[in-house]
């Protein structure tokens, strides 16, 4: 039971929430006025820079049309920023193109899903509450064997594309699939290298003045979990758990979870 969990201790501060394609707008919204009753929603940049109680900070990966259509029109109502850490290469792409990408780069089923198209991007891009973060051109993954020469392509030119087509310099850096496997030093170096501040993984935990700037930790929710679970897994019941799974990982190089 949840309730008996061996690594639960009730706890409040800074957290990174990190969501994906979003298809049911009512539910989302109904999480979103959840979250505000119990937590304050800032920007990355506040969140980081200050050492408050209770705040979240919201994220969204890849590069999806969904977030258009089921995201934009809540955070707007409810007044609320978020940051999206994009795929440069993934954006406009339709038909058997993004099919492949989704399928191939990003390891799920294209079903159902539309990348973010170019006005999509704009809006996003555009919108005072948002702000665009680099998540490497093609969802790459990552390893100690990348080569160097891919490592700045994907993470370098995913910068360069993004900033010219945003206008706008990036600060933030988000690795795909997240894993510490997948954000070996290497590629940890080429990040700062870019002009990067801040680099996100998806391992879960509290924003802490500990943490390294190029390994922040942030929560991968899924709508389908129920909030006793986000409950949980916001009061940190689950961060040390997931921090050992990691551990495991990167000593015997698994390369995806």
């Amino acid at each position: 039971m949840l309730t008996h969990h061996p690594f639960h201790k009730r706890k409040q501060g800074r957290r990174v929430l990190c969501f994906h394609d979003i298809q049911d707008q009512a539910l989302f919204e109904e999480r979103i006025v959840w979250l505000k009753k119990h937590f304050r929603f800032s920007t990355l940049e506040t969140l980081l820079a200050t050492n408050s109680e209770s705040s979240l900070a919201l994220t969204f990966d890849d590069a999806y049309e969904s977030w258009i259509n089921n995201v934009l029109p809540v955070l707007e109502k409810h007044e609320i920023p978020a940051t999206f850490f994009i795929n440069s290469g993934l954006i406009g792409l339709s038909g058997s193109a993004q099919e492949r990408f989704y399928l191939e780069k990003c390891k799920r089923s294209p079903e159902g899903v539309n990348a973010l198209s170019e006005a999509g991007f704009q809006k996003i891009a555009r919108h005072p509450l948002f702000e665009i973060g680099g998540h490497t051109k093609d969802h790459f993954l990552f390893s100690n064997k990348t080569n160097p020469q891919t490592i700045r392509e994907q993470i370098l030119d995913d910068k360069k594309i993004l900033e010219t087509k945003s206008g706008k310099k990036l600060k933030y850096f988000a690795y795909p699939f997240g894993q510490l496997i997948h954000a070996p030093k290497k590629v940890q170096a080429v990040v700062e290298s870019a002009g990067y501040e801040y680099a996100f993984t998806i391992v879960p935990g509290f924003i802490q003045e500990i943490n390294k700037p190029y390994l922040l930790p942030r929560d991968s929710l899924e709508l389908f979990q129920s909030k006793k679970v986000w409950k949980y897994w916001l009061e940190g019941a689950y961060d040390q758990l997931v921090y050992q799974k990691n551990k495991w990982y990167h000593f015997f190089k698994i390369q995806y979870r």
